[in-house]
């Protein structure tokens, strides 16, 4: 956030920028949703093949799996359920739920079941440390499952359907996501990814998004500069 003392100038670089590079990142991510659906359709087999409804763990992830577009819309594909990660040939810790978007942006979501008679401080303590896990597994999960962006969060039983992300950003990003799913971005998706010329000039687009950004940080920073009172 970027404030110019004795103005009215607020800019949420990374919201407004997010938002205008989101759609774009639909257009080219569309050859690959295809793949995701036929992902999402496997993996939903093999979790209800796999999966133990008479557990706790389990039954909460069905939940979240099967109302996914309402807890969370826009992440409607379900990429992996219970994956491994290897890294020069050492193994890493098993990530648990990861869905995908139109938008080649993934969230890796860690589920945690606490009992009921789980003490308050316990409980934070472990949502702590699930956070912080995650943000080492979204890492992870942008690398294996070739992703535009990896965001993360927990979700617990104690919540209700709340998801808990790791940050604000990883919160923004998903805040934008959902925003476009209800209202979609009005772009021919076939026509601009089919067309070398339109995909140029979707580029050249992204290019001048970064400039005027740019200039217009150059100038609040110039404006908070002019601004400030000197001292003796």
């Amino acid at each position: 956030m970027y404030f110019s003392p004795n103005s009215f100038i607020t800019f949420n670089i990374i919201q407004y920028s997010l938002a205008s590079i989101l759609p774009i990142c639909k257009v080219w991510f569309q050859p690959y949703v295809e793949s995701l659906r036929k992902l999402d359709k496997e993996k939903r087999r093999e979790w209800e093949q796999n999966s133990n409804m008479n557990n706790q763990v389990d039954s909460m992830k069905n939940d979240l799996i099967n109302n996914i577009g309402q807890i969370l819309p826009g992440f409607n594909y379900l990429i992996d359920f219970n994956w491994e990660f290897y890294e020069n040939n050492r193994h890493h810790e098993v990530g648990d739920l990861v869905f995908g978007s139109d938008y080649g942006v993934i969230i890796v979501i860690e589920t945690k079941w606490f009992n009921t008679d789980t003490l308050s401080k316990a409980k934070v303590n472990a949502r702590k440390k699930a956070k912080n896990r995650v943000k080492k597994y979204r890492g992870y999960a942008q690398e294996k499952f070739i992703a535009v962006k990896a965001i993360g969060a927990v979700f617990t039983n104690d919540t209700g359907n709340s998801i808990q992300f790791v940050d604000d950003q990883d919160m923004g990003i998903a805040k934008i996501i959902e925003i476009y799913t209800h209202y979609p971005y009005n772009f021919d998706c076939e026509e601009w990814g089919e067309s070398p010329e339109k995909r140029g000039i979707l580029k050249t687009i992204l290019s001048y998004i970064v400039i005027v950004l740019l200039a217009i940080v150059a100038v609040i920073v110039g404006l908070t500069i002019l601004t400030v009172p000197e001292t003796l």
